[in-house]
């Protein structure tokens, strides 16, 4: 299993090694780290996000933060082998 299989098997089979979602008010409360966050999107309802968040700027899966429609709702720890710090 690879890509996109891969973490929908962790988030399913695997969600007890994980932390807890976490709500949040939007991006610009994230604290500093790499994080899988929900989007309420206006076209999709909850989707899930990798995201990058530096003191300087935010990545939300590919896009700046600014530049995302949705709304950051939760954010929880990644996978450690998801996860590029690690």
């Amino acid at each position: 299993m690879r890509g996109p299989e891969r973490l929908s098997y962790m988030l399913h089979e695997g969600m007890e090694t994980m932390s807890k979602w976490i709500e949040v008010d939007g991006y610009k409360n994230l604290p500093v780290g790499n994080w899988l966050v929900q989007l309420d999107e206006p076209h999709f309802h909850n989707v899930l996000a990798v995201v990058h968040v530096h003191p300087n700027i935010t990545v939300i899966g590919g896009y700046f933060g600014f530049d995302t429609e949705g709304k950051v709702i939760a954010y929880r720890e990644l996978p450690e082998e998801f996860n590029a710090n690690s």
